[in-house]
């Protein structure tokens, strides 16, 4: 669906896209992931001024998983492939073939990139098994930014520092370097964090389970919240002065200042 960012009539962007997993955009073109439930799927694409949607990359079916997480960057789009050992999978923006950024992760859910890298969270096989990893813009041997995870979620990159949310229990937000070198906690002991977002001065992040939507200032020093009694906030997108978000429990989108 589409909408004003000042409110109005919400009408359909894409129809019959069954399985909708996960959704990014650019300047010109929206992208997302759809799960077909046998463990495959697609990539599509359709220009922001509207148009038929365009698959970019088919998946076929697997034992287990399907698309995931989405990230474009400024010539590709990448994704999660997820399965017990999955895939970290990349295709240009025009089409094309797929490329591997990585193979053999166990079970891959969030993704992000810049111009440095791509970045993602891994389940692993048991509950504090799950990783934060790293490849190279030319892929390569992934590295392990931070192990040890208690079901790492989502995951976003300021090209110097990447920031995620943990599940748990208990459920946490934290950051490492990009380059190396310990992670931080920046919110401790929160119930189900789930969506991330980033800009110049703070991480936002929201619950689905405590209703709440609230911001962290980067160095950890201020906390700020920016709406409470929320009905399952899920997902999380940034513009110059406004946070939004939908509430999974009702269906609405919700806008406030930032």
């Amino acid at each position: 669906m589409t909408a004003p960012t000042t409110g109005g009539e919400a009408k359909p962007f894409a129809t019959k896209q069954k399985g909708l997993e996960d959704l990014s955009v650019d300047g010109a073109a929206v992208y997302w992931t759809v799960s077909d439930g046998k463990g495959g799927g697609a990539v599509m694409e359709a220009p922001l001024k509207g148009g038929a949607p365009t698959k970019l990359a088919t998946m076929a079916p697997s034992d287990l998983g399907g698309p995931l997480g989405l990230v474009v960057g400024e010539s590709h789009v990448q994704w999660v492939h997820s399965m017990a050992f999955g895939s970290i999978l990349k295709v240009g923006k025009a089409g094309g073939g797929t490329t591997t950024v990585a193979s053999k992760q166990r079970s891959p859910f969030g993704i992000a990139a810049d111009a440095a890298g791509t970045y993602w969270t891994t389940f692993g096989a048991g509950i504090a098994d799950g990783a934060v990893m790293a490849a190279g813009p030319k892929g390569g041997e992934p590295r392990v930014i931070a192990d040890h995870q208690r079901s790492p979620w989502r995951i976003a990159s300021d090209g110097k520092d990447v920031f995620w949310t943990v599940k748990g229990p208990p459920g946490a937000v934290l950051k490492a370097p990009i380059a190396g070198g310990a992670s931080t906690t920046l919110v401790a002991d929160v119930k189900d964090p789930t969506s991330i977002a980033l800009d110049g001065e703070w991480v936002y992040w929201a619950s689905d389970e405590l209703d709440v939507v609230k911001k962290v200032k980067k160095d950890g020093s201020a906390s700020v919240v920016i709406a409470e009694s929320q009905k399952g906030p899920a997902g999380l997108a940034l513009d110059a002065t406004s946070v939004y978000w939908p509430n999974k429990a009702d269906g609405t989108i919700m806008k406030a200042p930032k």
